[in-house]
């Protein structure tokens, strides 16, 4: 998943959608959408948004490290 839905998402339970609700109507944990939506109220757009490049950085990394 992109960090444009991500942030779809989490723009969606910050508008008062169920957090519950809109992880099950696409198919992730609500721990892990909870876990989006506290990262930007902590860090806003600029910070939630490194936190996705940061992560797929990561698995970038891990996939060439273990050829």
């Amino acid at each position: 998943m992109d960090s444009r839905k991500k942030y779809e998402l989490v723009a969606k339970v910050l508008a008062g959608a169920s957090c519950r609700e809109t992880a099950i109507s696409v198919g992730i944990n609500n721990g892990l959408l909870y876990q989006w939506v506290r990262y930007y109220r902590m860090k806003g757009y600029q910070g939630f948004n490194s936190l996705f490049i940061r992560e797929s950085c990561e698995k970038n990394c891990e996939i060439y490290s273990s050829k």
